[in-house]
């Protein structure tokens, strides 16, 4: 068995007062996997990856990774901190949460500068990744007079310069035309390759079964109705409509 990277025990999170996000979920992910959070719209998928990502905090309890507890104190230790976002990286659903400096450039080497890797290989990084990404030509220009599909690019690309162990991607496909979309699927298809490990959240059935060996559905009660492996579960046709995944 692979080791460990996430474990959630029993997990629940609620915004505000009392709105349910996701309920009591308890489930596993291992090391070079490919998986998918797959359920409709508004059922939580979003919400269990920032959990899994450190940027909320359980309401109820527990997530480990790779092997250490996940909370706010453990966050908040820098040492901790940098080791948990050297070996974890994240993919928003709106890439304009996650851009705002003011060159591509200065952007894919922000997150590595962070974490104290030297000048020069940051440079390099960045210029192996924009080649990766075929976006070396867009280098000096401003994200935000990009496409859609070229952020997408930059937003993964800022992820890669880290080279995590681990990328989390929230509906990654949203909004790119069909070039750009087998483009991103082939170079995720290189990752899972390469031994990374992917989660994946989409309501996308198409995706999860181009990419992911598992899937973890979940339910319109934000809770999970079903784990398993994704050709076995994209089969059961019945079940797809009861959780609102086909019509």
């Amino acid at each position: 068995m692979s080791d460990l990277v996430f474990q959630l025990s029993n997990v629940s999170y609620q915004y505000g007062a009392g709105l349910e996000a996701v309920r009591n979920l308890s489930l596993s992910v291992y090391s070079g996997e490919s998986v998918a959070l797959l359920g409709a719209n508004g059922c939580g998928k979003s919400t269990l990856i920032k959990l899994m990502n450190g940027l909320l905090v359980p309401t109820e309890g527990v997530i480990k990774a790779f092997g250490e507890p996940l909370h706010e104190t453990t966050l908040r230790a820098k040492q901790a901190e940098v080791t948990f976002r050297r070996r974890v990286g994240f993919v928003f659903q709106n890439a304009d949460a996650q851009l705002f400096s003011p060159t591509v450039r200065e952007e894919l080497a922000f997150a590595p500068l962070q974490i104290g890797i030297s000048v020069p290989e940051v440079k390099q990084r960045v210029q192996d990744i924009a080649e990766l990404l075929r976006v070396a030509h867009l280098l000096e220009r401003s994200p935000f007079q990009l496409s859609g599909g070229e952020k997408r690019k930059i937003c993964l690309g800022c992820v890669l310069t880290m080279n995590p162990d681990v990328l989390l991607l929230d509906e990654p496909t949203t909004g790119l035309d069909p070039r750009s979309q087998e483009e991103l699927i082939s170079l995720l298809h290189q990752l899972i390759g390469a031994g990374k490990t992917l989660v994946t959240a989409t309501h996308d059935i198409a995706l999860a079964a181009r990419i992911t060996t598992r899937c973890i559905v979940m339910s319109e009660s934000h809770e999970i109705a079903r784990q398993g492996e994704t050709s076995e579960t994209l089969a059961d046709i019945p079940f797809l409509r009861s959780v609102n995944l086909i019509a």
